[in-house]
């Protein structure tokens, strides 16, 4: 990787990359993922094994490669480390100039601020290299029983919630429900929150919750049934201790249909009480609700369609503008309408321009409505990448990390923000975790970890990726076509050509090109070529 990308700032390391596809989807286990060791220091935590600083229990947002430095440092007790081996920490396998190191070490610097001491945390050593100032108390490491208290084995998903009447229109509200919970505790600093599309893989009819826990990795798992009437509604919640095997919160919930919002953050408010025992250091998260039910159930019944056909992306549209007709005030009604009009565009026969121009315009509604709403901040990340103003998309992206770590999507959408930089290792950072959050992703995920892959010229392991059920047969053939012909697979490379044409009979590389706004053209020469080994039409 060039020297330009190196000094960008770039993805935190939530997770450290993982070189083989194949180990990443062994992991079934969170715990799998813990340190053994870790650090404390002032405010902060550090653990070594997953490349994760925390402050006052939150993510904190660094490079990849500032995190391996910290961890270097770190690990020598006190003592010096050399530039050589730092470098060799956080570039194990490039030849960079020793300004890389300069810029990381200070960016390091800028994030921990001052030691108690009211100096530096980390020292130069004039001549030799640098020195983590471990001043007597200020730097301990933790063992196992510390890890395994950590506020990061707050691992929580929350099942489909289930109707009592067996309405099929009011599963789509029960569902809306639980996905919303699902979005509101993944604000909650210190919970890791498994995102939708895996915890409602198992269904709301999941009789063995501890199967489910073990292939999500998670601790807490989180059970409901909702029953509505014309104006009543009632929602009964559980929440069950896999490790103690048994529930410890259940509680039912009754209310006016009109106030079942003000019902979701009694819930949340009470979910939390019962994993941490007390509210007085959780700050609740903002909400943005509907006030009109019927706006919400247009919503949640639209949720799923956009990106599923042509015929349900339309469908869509007019359900989010119907929702915004009755509730100007509603932001996802807004961001949603964002998000179908540049599907439209990107993935069928949508006009560029009034894609561009009704997407900007929706996202920026919402973005007025809720600023601190981690959706819509990823929603204007996306609306700027399809504007070809990428700077201000990282900006989005970022903040809608910080305001939900937990955000599977908005890494996935980083991955593909890095790749349009030309930056493999930062995109395969970004899709590990989005994978990890999302053990059990959309098939878009893998599209996006392969494309990852083929960037950094693993192209077997893209293959292997690419041919996975949950993308093989979608918009990601061109792409295993591409990565075939790389590797000299030219008679594999022709089928999936021609399999994907009949897909997409309309496909052109010229076209694709155009709306991926690269940053450098070498990188679109890259696409290009690959794509033209594959026979792909110009």
């Amino acid at each position: 990787m060039s020297d330009e990308w190196t000094l960008r700032p770039t993805l935190f390391g939530v997770m450290k990359a993982l070189v083989k596809t194949s180990e990443f989807f062994q992991i079934g286990r969170w715990e799998k993922l813990m340190a053994a060791q870790g650090y404390k220091f002032g405010s902060f935590s550090f653990d070594a094994e997953r490349g994760l600083l925390l402050k006052h229990g939150s993510p904190v947002v660094l490079s990849q490669r500032a995190l391996s430095l910290l961890g270097a440092l770190l690990a020598a007790g006190g003592k010096a480390v050399s530039k050589s081996d730092l470098m060799d920490a956080a570039w194990p396998s490039e030849t960079v100039e020793e300004s890389n190191l300069t810029v990381q070490i200070s960016a390091l610097r800028k994030c921990l601020g001052r030691s108690p001491s009211g100096g530096d945390w980390i020292a130069t050593v004039q001549r030799s290299g640098y020195q983590f100032v471990n001043l007597e108390g200020a730097s301990q490491p933790w063992g196992e029983k510390i890890v395994a208290s950590s506020p990061l084995m707050d691992a929580v998903a929350v099942l489909p919630f289930a109707v009592m009447d067996g309405d099929a229109e009011n599963r789509f509200f029960a569902h809306g429900l639980a996905e919303d919970l699902i979005t509101d505790l993944s604000k909650v600093p210190g919970l890791l929150v498994i995102a939708r599309h895996s915890s409602f893989k198992f269904g709301d009819q999941t009789s063995d919750i501890s199967q489910a826990a073990t292939e999500l990795g998670v601790r807490y798992v989180i059970t409901g049934h909702v029953r509505r009437s014309a104006e009543r509604v009632r929602i009964n919640v559980q929440l069950v201790d896999i490790e103690k095997n048994t529930p410890s919160w259940a509680e039912r919930f009754d209310g006016e249909l009109a106030r079942v919002f003000d019902l979701q953050d009694q819930i949340t408010a009470r979910v939390v009480t019962a994993i941490r025992g007390t509210l007085a250091k959780a700050k609740m998260p903002q909400r943005y609700p509907t006030t009109s039910v019927e706006a919400y159930d247009l919503v949640v019944k639209s949720r799923r369609l956009p990106d599923q056909s042509m015929v349900n992306n339309r469908e869509a549209f007019r359900n989010f503008s119907s929702a915004a007709a009755l509730d100007p005030d509603y932001p996802e009604a807004h961001w949603q309408l964002a998000v179908t009009q540049l599907l439209w565009w990107c993935l069928w026969a949508g006009d560029k321009e009034e894609a561009q121009r009704t997407s900007l315009a929706s996202a920026q509604r919402a973005f007025e409505l809720a600023p601190d709403d981690a959706i819509a901040n990823e929603v204007m990340g996306f609306v700027n990448m399809k504007l070809n103003q990428s700077d201000q998309a990282q900006t989005y992206y970022l903040r809608a990390i910080e305001i939900d770590p937990n955000s599977a999507t908005t890494f996935a959408a980083l991955c593909d923000l890095y790749m349009n930089w030309g930056m493999a290792d930062e995109a395969l950072d970004a899709i590990t975790t989005a994978i990890r959050l999302n053990p059990f992703p959309p098939g878009w995920f893998f599209d996006h970890l392969g494309r990852a892959q083929m960037l950094a010229r693993d192209y077997e392991n893209a293959i292997t990726t690419l041919m996975r059920v949950e993308t093989y047969g979608t918009f990601s053939g061109s792409f295993l076509a591409a990565a075939l012909a790389m590797v000299g697979r030219h008679g594999e490379a022709e089928r999936e050509r021609q399999a994907f044409m009949q897909r997409m009979p309309h496909w052109r590389i010229s076209r694709w090109v155009a709306n991926e706004f690269f940053k450098r053209e070498k990188d679109s020469l890259f696409w290009v070529d690959a794509f033209k080994r594959a026979g792909l039409p110009e």
